[in-house]
């Protein structure tokens, strides 16, 4: 071989050592990605699974959280039949005062008249004492 051609050769495998040196270098790069978002991965899957049962009991509680709307509604219901009633009940117990009230006005009614004639009647006795003993008298 001419030394031209070992030169053009040492030439070439120099420049393919530089060419491999960069790829080293690259692969280094590569290399410590891949180990850096092996390690995100590791974290997110460890978070993955510390989220899991959170959700579990998240879900639990919103299955509990329906149930025990639906029993309020439940209860709605009742107490809105229970104010039902209840206005029942106050509109007859309203009808049922004011016919108490009217009633007792009567009795005021009759009371007072009552009482003009006891007042009558007192003083016609009074006057029919006085005229008996007037009577005696003579």
């Amino acid at each position: 071989m001419s030394e031209a051609k070992l030169d053009l050769l040492l030439s070439k495998m120099d420049e393919f050592q530089v060419k491999m040196n960069v790829v080293h270098l690259q692969m280094n790069d590569f290399q410590l990605q891949l180990n850096s978002q092996g390690e995100h991965i590791r974290q997110l899957i460890h978070i993955v699974g510390a989220t899991n049962p959170k959700l579990e009991e998240l879900t639990e509680e919103v299955h509990q959280v329906k149930e025990d709307v639906a029993v309020l509604k439940a209860d709605v219901s009742v107490l809105k039949d229970d104010v039902s009633f209840v206005k029942n009940d106050v509109f007859v117990l309203k009808k049922d005062s004011g016919q108490l009230k009217s009633g007792q006005e009567t009795l005021l009614g009759i009371q007072k008249e009552q009482q003009k004639i006891l007042e009558r009647l007192s003083v016609r006795s009074i006057s029919h004492e006085a005229d008996i003993a007037e009577l005696r008298k003579i």
